[in-house]
């Protein structure tokens, strides 16, 4: 008869200690969850320059901000322009100068963001409010804090 009454009490032992194991491990693994999610975030970010002449040849020097240093650009003719860098991380400054010479031009400047694949969102922007208020230079900046 011993025999008979030590197999049910081994068996409860084992699912005692099987349930406590399972309880530890995820007691274990809720204690070590961080916020990692702002690690793995990716972020691009798109500059763009919107230019229209009114008189003159212009000649644009762009200056953005990367992930490495500032990266400049020269363009000598109207037209859109735009750049994407990345990924960089949260609480990267992004930044865009804009100076034109040689000519008279209604001038617009764009920085979007796009965080993990998602459509670019505008962030910041700045330029010529009409025909009559064509500027030479647009400084724009955005600090990427979503």
């Amino acid at each position: 008869m011993n025999s008979n009454q030590s197999k049910p009490k081994v068996q409860g032992w084992r699912k005692g200690l099987l349930f406590g194991l399972i309880v530890a491990i995820g007691i274990l693994n809720f204690g070590c969850q961080c916020d990692c999610e702002d690690a793995t975030d990716e972020y691009y970010v798109k500059y763009e320059i919107n230019c229209s002449g009114l008189v003159g040849s212009p000649i644009a020097e762009i200056i953005i901000s990367a992930e490495n240093g500032d990266l400049t650009f020269n363009l000598d003719h109207f037209s859109p322009w735009d750049t994407t860098i990345g990924p960089v991380q949260k609480g990267f400054k992004a930044t865009l100068k804009v100076n034109v010479t040689n000519a008279v031009v209604l001038l617009y400047g764009y920085i979007n963001v796009s965080k993990n694949d998602s459509p670019f969102a505008l962030k910041a922007s700045d330029g010529s409010e009409s025909i009559n208020d064509p500027i030479s230079n647009v400084q724009l900046s955005y600090n990427i804090d979503f």
